[in-house]
């Protein structure tokens, strides 16, 4: 077996039984007892579940759905073709201990690494629960206050990772922006997704807390090849991405630089934007204006310069006006790398739907935008900074949310996220 390939998968996990109220100590003790305890040939396998917690354990059952294996160089739900449904979850650490954060990210490893095999799981009370795998991925950051000096890591943090400097039209939450640790979970099941987070919610109970969630969803996943995802007004959206297992890709997206420590590199960075659309307001101008505004026809994605939805824009190409084809105020001119100085990002983004707020009587509903880049500060904010300033599209989307975080590189059988950094 390749050290990257996941792990037989056991028939049954066995529950430990530990106290209702252990110490630091004595929780420790059985993380110890169940890393160590799965590791050793013959032995039961064994999901990390910190005692005290929800107690839940692994059942017999067969796995089911699509399977995404979730050891590998590279965390999962990156490259991964995106699935129909998105639930992510920023949480703030509350335990000021290295080692309780360490446990976690044990905890959450290992449950993951269950989760996405397909396996029943049980809670407290031994009831099972079936989690199909549904193309299941769970993927792990860490914001810029893990390293705040708490943890002792200041000075092992990801050169960059900071805080996104103010656009010109953002109009920020504080309560639905930051985070010190995020979870994104995908699936072609919106209940895979919630259930998965939720359970890893109350893996982390006694040592961090949801600050922020939100759902989202985008076309579902089909045989051949996948439609490219149409946003709420109307358009493809991620038309213009690098392909998956290309140069193109590693070099948009995964972190090789010297520059950064040694336990970064196959890492990334994603900059999560929660943006409100009014689509009402959008839905009065005329196909053609939409049109205008994006530089792409609404039908088939095609560049307004001509050709097909994977045609290259023709920046220089003019219309029977004298005037360039592809508007020069249009978003997709101003996020391409021809006008960015080769910049370019990998945009996996999701719809939202919050229904109407009761208080102001609009509809919250927008865009996640979910951006994952090797360098914030070369790659992400200039094309932001340059798409607050300019954008065509700006009367009628409004970020409302913000958060970055480093996505450390997958694991091995066996280990877990975020290890090296504590090696």
């Amino acid at each position: 077996m390749c050290e990257w390939e996941a792990p037989p998968e056991p028939d049954v996990v066995r529950r430990c039984s530990v106290p209702a109220t252990p110490t630091t100590h004595s929780r420790r003790s059985f993380l110890k007892t169940v890393v160590f305890g799965a590791g050793v040939v013959g032995a039961p396998s064994t999901i990390i579940q910190p005692a005290g917690r929800s107690g839940a354990r692994l059942t017999t059952g067969q796995p089911s759905g699509d399977f995404v294996p979730f050891y590998g160089k590279h965390q999962a739900g990156i490259e991964t073709e995106p699935p129909a449904h998105l639930e992510f979850a920023a949480y703030d650490v509350t335990t000021t201990s290295v080692e309780d954060l360490v446990d976690l990210l044990r905890g959450w490893t290992h449950a993951a690494a269950a989760f996405g095999a397909g396996r029943s799981v049980a809670d407290a009370s031994g009831q099972p629960l079936s989690l199909p795998r549904n193309s299941l991925t769970l993927t792990f950051g860490f914001g810029p206050n893990v390293f705040d000096g708490r943890f002792g890591l200041s000075q092992r943090a990801p050169k960059g990772l900071q805080p996104l400097p103010p656009f010109a039209t953002d109009q920020l939450d504080a309560a639905i922006s930051g985070g010190d640790l995020a979870i994104q979970a995908c699936s072609n099941d919106q209940s895979v997704a919630s259930m998965a987070i939720e359970h890893l919610s109350r893996i982390a109970a006694g040592l961090a807390v949801v600050r922020w969630q939100q759902a989202g969803f985008r076309s579902s996943m089909a045989a051949g090849r996948v439609p490219t995802f149409r946003n709420l007004l109307g358009f493809k959206d991620g038309t213009a991405n690098p392909a998956s297992g290309t140069s193109a890709f590693d070099s948009t997206v995964w972190i090789s630089s010297s520059s950064q420590p040694s336990w970064v590199r196959g890492g990334t960075f994603l900059c999560f934007r929660h943006i409100q659309t009014d689509v009402a307001k959008w839905n009065t101008l005329s196909v053609p204006d939409q049109q205008v505004a994006i530089g792409r026809t609404k039908e088939s994605g095609a560049p307004l310069s001509g050709g097909s939805e994977f045609s290259p824009l023709n920046l220089q190409k003019l219309d029977a006006n004298g005037v360039p084809a592809i508007p020069i105020d249009s978003h997709v001119r101003l996020a391409s790398p021809e006008v960015n100085g080769g910049a370019r990002l990998l945009r996996r983004g999701y719809n939202y739907d919050n229904g109407v707020n009761p208080m102001t009587g609009s509809r919250e509903e927008g865009l996640l935008f979910l951006a994952y880049v090797k360098d914030i500060d070369k790659q992400f904010v200039p094309i932001q900074q340059r798409l607050a300033e300019h954008d065509r599209l700006n009367p009628f989307i409004t970020p409302v949310g913000s958060a970055v975080f480093f996505v450390p590189p997958g694991c091995r059988r066996g280990g877990w996220i975020g290890e090296s950094l504590f090696s």
